[in-house]
């Protein structure tokens, strides 16, 4: 994850499209599940350089690179998910974004215990929903 190599994290610079990106993120998926699960929704990764990318094995096209008008990537881990006193689990998670819709890749990664977002999309992959 990014916060293993804060070194290389420290040195990325957001550029206003960036923030305009994250912000996207942040108030049509982000905080509605947050406020949905009244519950912390961490955000583990979001843009990421070449070489931070590089150093925690992302894909050499991932969309946490922010290249292009609708790239832009998130790994996120909903905290109501570990909360015992939340009736909320992943697959739960999955449903509430599979209702929302709007993304372009939702992954868990049940090793890592952290989902993959992928919100923008002008392709057919439109709700692809995947499971490690």
């Amino acid at each position: 994850m990014s916060e293993d190599h804060p070194e290389l994290a420290k040195r990325i610079i957001l550029t206003p499209k960036d923030k305009a990106k994250i912000l996207y993120m942040c108030l049509h998926f982000l905080q509605p599940l947050r406020d949905e699960t009244d519950n912390i929704v961490d955000v583990l990764s979001a843009k990421r350089s070449i070489p931070l990318n590089t150093a925690v094995g992302g894909e050499e096209y991932s969309d946490h690179l922010f290249r292009g008008f609708y790239s832009c990537a998130a790994d996120i881990f909903p905290y109501a998910i570990s909360d015992p006193n939340s009736d909320w689990d992943v697959e739960r998670i999955i449903e509430w974004f599979k209702a929302k819709g709007g993304f372009k890749q939702l992954i868990w990664y049940s090793q890592k215990n952290f989902f993959h977002l992928a919100p923008f999309t002008l392709t057919p992959k439109e709700k692809q929903i995947l499971y490690f």
